[in-house]
């Protein structure tokens, strides 16, 4: 870990903010006043203990977090025995109804598009788990996913048609289909600004783009869930667009938490949730039980959510 750059905030007292290398670029650590606040988006308890350790010389420890580990798990309780007992926990419906937070309402597109015969393959290599692995039959789906073009113009349709600021998320970096989303989006309409951001694209031009989204309307930044999931404050976020399957709740939760910033004029975010249904003869697909468990987390955190169906 070596640090980026220091700069000076503007405050009335002497506060820096040392940005950090990092995975995703965007962990911090704040000094004032002798205080120190680190910044540790997707950090384990692993590092949390052996950073928190060598603090011999610290009088009080605080953790915050908005996405804490699962009650119950290693992670729940390491992080407690280093920084102490969960003393408050507050909810997004909390903030919802004291308007501290924009409300979320969730739309599920189950898209329905895949060849009968490739679905009922597909099945049939479920059952023969001697021959091969889930995660194979899983990285299968992912690969008929972003090779097809009736699904990804459907998606690009559906988000040009949407007014307002839209941040549009997806995960396969290697394969392109972040960049198929965004030359889709620019060859279809003329009057929307649009931006990409990955893992290569420069600190600058990262914060340029998020500056940019901040001012008017009618733009659209389609960025990797590795970028854009966690760390990064964008008021002036209207839509939000899950293109790929994600079940990561820590991931899901920091998503939503980038449109419920407050913003003048907004009064929800909209989250669009795409999901591939290839289910056979009752039996769901792995995509298809990713998004359960993505209605799992919306549930127990009360976010308004509805199921559309569609057949492509």
């Amino acid at each position: 870990m070596k640090i980026r750059r220091i700069k000076e905030i503007e405050q009335a007292d002497e506060v820096f903010n040392l940005r950090i290398k990092s995975i995703d670029g965007n962990n911090h650590n704040y000094i004032a006043q002798g205080i120190l606040v680190s910044n540790c988006h997707q950090s384990h308890s692993a590092s949390i203990k052996k950073v928190v350790s060598l603090c011999n010389d610290a009088k009080w420890r605080f953790g915050l977090s908005g996405t804490l580990a699962n009650k119950g798990t290693a992670e729940y309780l390491t992080i407690q025995q280093f920084l102490g007992p969960l003393v408050m926990e507050i909810s997004p419906k909390f903030l919802f109804d004291n308007n501290y937070a924009t409300p979320v309402s969730i739309k599920i597109v189950k898209m329905d598009w895949l060849d009968p015969e490739i679905k009922e393959k597909l099945s049939t290599l479920k059952e023969n788990k001697d021959e091969i692995e889930g995660n194979e039959i899983f990285n299968i789906e992912r690969k008929l996913v972003v090779s097809s073009e009736k699904r990804l113009k459907y998606i690009i349709d559906f988000i040009c048609k949407v007014s307002k600021n839209s941040l549009v998320l997806f995960q396969s970096v290697g394969e392109g289909y972040g960049k198929k989303i965004y030359d889709g989006i620019r060859e279809l309409t003329s009057d929307k600004e649009v931006y990409y951001i990955d893992g290569d694209t420069p600190t600058d031009l990262r914060d340029y783009f998020i500056n940019k989204m901040e001012e008017g309307t009618n733009k659209i930044l389609v960025a990797s869930f590795g970028t854009l999931s966690t760390g990064i404050s964008i008021k002036n976020i209207h839509n939000i667009f899950l293109t790929e399957s994600y079940k990561s709740e820590i991931i899901i939760k920091q998503t939503l938490g980038r449109g419920m910033r407050l913003f003048e004029g907004k009064d929800k975010v909209i989250v669009i949730d795409f999901v591939d249904d290839f289910s056979f003869n009752g039996k769901a697909n792995y995509l298809l039980k990713h998004s359960q468990e993505r209605i799992e987390i919306y549930k127990r955190e009360h976010f308004e959510y509805r199921t559309y169906e569609v057949k492509l």
